[in-house]
């Protein structure tokens, strides 16, 4: 037995004394590391450099500079003191050169110093491993240690050889022994390995003293809850004066982390949200002091993590009141957070903190409409217009204080305006609802196109989108009988599109002459609000015309049929005068024809199925309203095809043949869908139509050949050819089967007489032109 327990002191002084021989081997080998990397670099630099004691080989010969040499002057001596005499040439001898040396002195040769190298920059790949080596391994290293410390606590609770002081004990002291190894004996060696060794002490002793309470209650919650404070703080205080991004993020982690593993389940969020409070304050404050942008973030993550646990676990409509501060303080609090630094130093603002600013504030507005949407629309008209002027206040704090840049101004005005365009869902509803937001979109597309901003227009946009989605979502429609135009449902969309036009227009207008594919943007916003407006019409009338057939029972059958017809009447001419709306300005705007044109070509499929429903009561043949109004759209497209490209014939033809397809439909719906033949012969109504529409088509393709012919036009003769081979075609197909009698052969009679006229209109066009090249 003795020996069992001696075995387990042994093993657990081994367990215990490994990692710390580990860790003093450890900082011993980094510290070795460390001298001798400073070495090998002050080597480096110095072969970078070379020696200032080296010397050059052969030493240099003195710069001298050399007069040229005076002739050398051999004088006589002096005679006795004479009386002086004129000198004479031979008393001056010649010079004489100077001997040549024996060999020629070489120039000195000096070798040229190495040109120092610069270091290249790092690679991205390099600075990753940098970075690696020289914090994260050390942030791992820190963090594992902390959960060597928790099994080494386990490790002692599981032998049981040590109360539960024993065990807080060496926790703490061996917690501590590790902060004071990274602050007193590694500071010198390493500053990023001292302060992830200091971290890992610190997070000891703020795990042993919460392990403490959880596990043995040595103290209560309230003195717990002062304790890991403390350290937090401890830790953030440090990180500020260490500048040691591992020390704040391990305090901050730790601050938050405090509330969730002291909870007590209960809903206490006065004390909570005062805690996050001062931690946002907090977060402010470490801005100031130290050049990092992560704070503000963290904390904010971690606040907006507690915010929503309470709010999913404890919100009541009675806790309104504290779930509505916290959700509009927390979001002032992070935005002071982030700009506080940039406003201190007047510089201009980071990216991130920007993003953060408008998160902020987008998160308080959309909480803000979540909590009193439903049932306070008052106070939250009050809060929207709070934020909006907190917003605009934050944008002249930027301003002020140099701040500002262009996507900060339009990222702020956009952030204000947000809550301005919900006040219309806030305060209307239904058709106020549409007519608010169309009205917040043309206000938007104003500001937008004096300050040239686009995130206004933007917001413009999104206007214009809730607008529909508020009045699709409230069933804006026509029900029943209504007055034509002057009825709130057709004055709320209608707003809706005149605002979209505006946009278009007032965004065309910020970009300039230089507009581009935003241009074409702006100008596709437009089209789609004149389509919009037609659609609008079309809806009126058939919904009024419906309207009437619901409302007025003493109506029989055939006055509903009339009532159809008149709604086909209608339709035809209102798609058909439409474009007239805006082509008053087509003089100053040729444009204008080329977008009349492709609204007929656009509108004659719905044209072809407006047909469908030419006559749903008999009129007379050729002699009806319903086929006058229904020919006002062909003829609106020839009207158009003679006008909208002038320098491009080719288009206009192809135009005129479109509407000549449209007229030829309208024909044959005439013929055939007009129910007036059946009561006049209702056993042979059937052959009769068949050998009308032959004779019809017929008709027309003649007609299409000689005005071809008169007019020198080949794209009417070929529709006309055409038009005759498909007559043929029928005649032999379908009229030799169906028609009978009579019918039978006024078909082919009629089809082979216009043919031979026809060809007779050719004949007589090739002698014309044999005739005019004869004489010439």
């Amino acid at each position: 037995m003795e020996a069992e327990i001696l075995e387990i002191l042994l093993l657990g002084l081994i367990a215990i004394a490994t990692p710390i021989i580990g860790l003093i081997a450890f900082v011993r080998v980094f510290i070795l590391g460390a001298r001798i990397r400073r070495m090998e670099n002050r080597l480096v630099a110095l072969e970078r450099r070379g020696d200032p004691r080296e010397e050059a080989w052969p030493p240099a010969a003195p710069a001298v500079s050399v007069a040229p040499a005076a002739p050398a002057v051999s004088v006589a001596p002096a005679a006795p003191a004479t009386p002086a005499a004129p000198a004479t040439p031979a008393a001056i001898s010649p010079p004489r050169p100077a001997p040549a040396p024996l060999v020629a002195p070489l120039p000195p040769v000096v070798r040229p110093a190495e040109p120092a190298r610069a270091a290249a920059p790092p690679t991205a790949w390099i600075e990753f491993e940098r970075r690696l080596g020289t914090r994260w391994l050390s942030w791992i290293g820190a963090l594992i240690i902390v959960v060597a410390l928790a099994f080494l606590l386990k490790f002692v609770y599981d032998l049981g050889l040590l109360g539960p002081a024993g065990r807080v004990a060496v926790g703490l002291a061996v917690s501590f022994g590790i902060l004071c190894l990274g602050e007193f004996k590694l500071r010198r060696a390493s500053d990023l390995l001292s302060q992830a060794v200091s971290a890992a002490g610190g997070g000891g002793l703020f795990l042993t003293t919460f392990l403490a309470f959880k596990f043995y209650g040595f103290s209560g919650r309230l003195a717990t809850f002062v304790l890991l404070v403390y350290f937090a703080a401890f830790l953030t205080a440090l990180a500020v004066t260490r500048r040691g991004a591992v020390l704040a993020v391990l305090g901050l982690v730790s601050a938050y982390a405090t509330p969730f593993l002291l909870s007590t389940g209960q809903d206490q969020a006065e004390m909570l949200f005062a805690y996050l409070a001062i931690f946002a304050l907090a977060s402010a404050a470490l801005r100031l002091a130290c050049p990092w942008r992560w704070p503000t973030l963290l904390c904010a993550v971690f606040t907006a993590v507690y915010y929503a646990g309470w709010y999913t676990k404890f919100y009541t409509p009675e806790r309104l009141g504290i779930a509505l501060a916290g959700a509009l303080i927390f979001p002032v609090l992070f935005t002071f957070s982030a700009l506080v630094r940039g406003a201190r130093r007047r510089s201009e603002i980071l990216p991130v903190d920007l993003a953060l600013t408008a998160a902020a504030v987008a998160a308080a507005v959309g909480q803000a409409w979540v909590l009193l949407a439903p049932a306070h629309e008052t106070p939250l008209a009050f809060t929207l217009i709070g934020v909006t002027v907190f917003g605009l206040g934050v944008l002249r704090v930027m301003r002020a204080r140099r701040m500002s840049t262009a996507a900060a101004e339009e990222t702020m005005l956009l952030v204000s305006a947000v809550p301005l365009a919900l006040l219309v869902p806030a305060l209307l509803k239904a058709e106020g609802a549409v007519i608010g937001w169309a009205f917040a979109a043309a206000a938007f597309a104003t500001v937008g196109g004096s300050a040239r901003r686009l995130a206004l227009f933007a917001l413009a946009g999104a206007c214009l989108l809730a607008s529909w989605v508020a009045g699709s979502d409230a069933g804006v429609e026509h029900s029943g009988y209504f007055r034509v135009i002057a009825n709130p449902v057709f004055l709320a969309w209608c707003a809706l599109v005149a605002a979209c036009f505006y946009t278009g227009a007032r965004f065309r207008a910020a970009l300039g002459p230089r507009q581009g594919g935003l241009g074409m943007l702006g100008a596709g916003v437009q089209v789609f609000a004149v389509a919009a407006f037609l659609g609008l019409l079309s809806y009126e009338a058939v919904a009024w015309f419906n309207g009437q057939k619901s409302t007025l029972h003493f109506l029989d059958s055939d006055g509903r049929n009339a009532l159809s017809d008149y709604q086909t009447a209608v339709l035809a001419i209102l798609w058909a005068l439409y474009p007239w709306i805006y082509l008053w300005g087509a003089r100053a705007r040729p444009w204008l024809w080329r977008a009349a044109a492709v609204h007929y070509a656009v509108l004659g499929v719905g044209f072809l199925w407006l047909l469908a429903c030419l006559h749903a009561q008999p009129a007379m043949y050729f002699l009806n309203f319903s086929l006058a109004a229904c020919a006002l759209f062909p003829a609106m497209v020839f009207v158009t095809a003679r006008r909208f490209a002038p320098g491009n014939p080719a288009a206009a033809r192809g135009l005129e043949l479109y509407g000549h397809a449209l007229a030829l439909a309208l024909l044959t719906t005439e013929i055939v869908g007009n129910p007036i033949l059946r009561e006049w012969a209702p056993k042979h109504y059937y052959w009769i139509k068949m050998a009308l529409v032959s004779v019809g088509w017929a008709l027309w393709g003649v007609g299409m050949v000689g005005w071809g012919i008169k007019r020198s036009r080949i794209s009417w003769r070929w529709f006309g050819l055409i038009l005759l081979g498909v007559t043929v075609i029928k005649v032999f197909t379908v009229d030799l089967v169906e028609a009978r009698d009579l019918w039978r052969v006024l078909s082919f009679a009629a089809l082979g007489g216009l043919l031979l006229v026809c060809s007779y209109a050719y004949i007589r066009r090739e002698a014309r032109r044999r005739s005019e090249c004869e004489g010439n």
